[in-house]
Parts: structure tokens; sequence; C-alpha cells
């Protein structure tokens, strides 16, 4: 087996397709990031994670806040993930948002959205991971899930009913 390495540990992380979502905070202005670090870790309570690269601008406002949401993208805001992660400036410029608990940025057309209670914030490695639990919970009745699989965004097929 050869030995791990930065490029070779990247591209075997990307052989597992992830779900696309946006964390979004509220600190007097809207902040938000694209995600793909989103996990469920507790049902009871209701606990989610996700993390945040050191080295990214936006990670202070996530350290000041006590609330945050997760919004999950549905297929067709690709471009919105996309600004999301690349453009360094006004990213909420243009977009269709509105305020929730302590201010947090829900963003229309998303599949669901979590708000959730800033609860801890761990280093590990070069990024910090945020766990949050789950106040509020939107979700809508249909649409399907942006999908990042292979360094690129992919598109879930649907399911063979014969299974």
């Amino acid at each position: 087996m050869p030995a791990i390495t930065p490029s070779l540990y990247r591209r075997a992380c990307a052989q597992f397709p992830t779900g696309i979502a946006i964390a979004t905070a509220f600190d007097g202005e809207p902040h938000g990031l694209t995600v793909n670090s989103l996990t469920s870790i507790s049902l009871r309570p209701p606990i989610v994670m996700f993390a945040i690269d050191r080295e990214t601008l936006v990670i202070e406002a996530f350290r000041r806040v006590t609330h945050f949401a997760i919004n999950i993208l549905s297929a067709d805001q690709q471009e919105l993930s996309s600004a999301f992660a690349y453009r360094p400036e006004n990213r909420f410029g243009g977009v269709d948002w509105s305020p929730g608990i302590e201010s947090v940025p829900l963003l229309a057309g998303s599949l669901a959205t979590l708000e959730c209670r800033l609860v801890r914030v761990l280093p590990m490695g070069d990024h910090e991971v945020f766990f949050g639990e789950a106040l509020a919970a939107d979700v809508a009745e249909e649409g399907d899930p942006l999908v990042y699989f292979r360094g690129r965004y992919a598109r879930l097929t649907k399911p063979d009913s014969s299974l």
C-alpha cells in the first residue's frame, strides 16, 4: 500500500459522495461558506457538526457567534454553492434569505435548514470542528440534493424501485 500523502488522501476521500450545505452565521452582518463536512452526530440531543479550515477568513465570524444555520442545498443551487465557496466578499449579494433564530441566514430554496446553538468548537488538524444542537428545522417536500463526488458536482440517479 502506498504511503499516504495529502494528494492521495484527497483522492481517496473524493470517492465518498457528500451532500453540499452552506453554513451561515450572523454577527451584525451575514456570513456563510460552503461545507461538505456535515455530519449528524446525535439524535438525543440533535447534534450536527461541520468543519472549517483555519485559513478561511469567515472562521472568525463563526467563532464569535452563539448560533448558526445549516442550509442543505438542492440540486438547482450549484451556482449558490460555488459563490459561497469561491467568492471572497459579498457572498450574500443577490441571495434570497430570511433571518432565523438569532438572525442566522436561512437560504431560500434549500432542501432543509437546521438552526443550531453552538455547543462546542474543537481544533482538529488544519480545521476547527463546530458542533451545534439543532433547535429548529424546516424540510422541503420535494427536490434532489446537490452532491459532490470525485472533485465535481454530481446528480443522484433515481433509485430502482425493485430493490
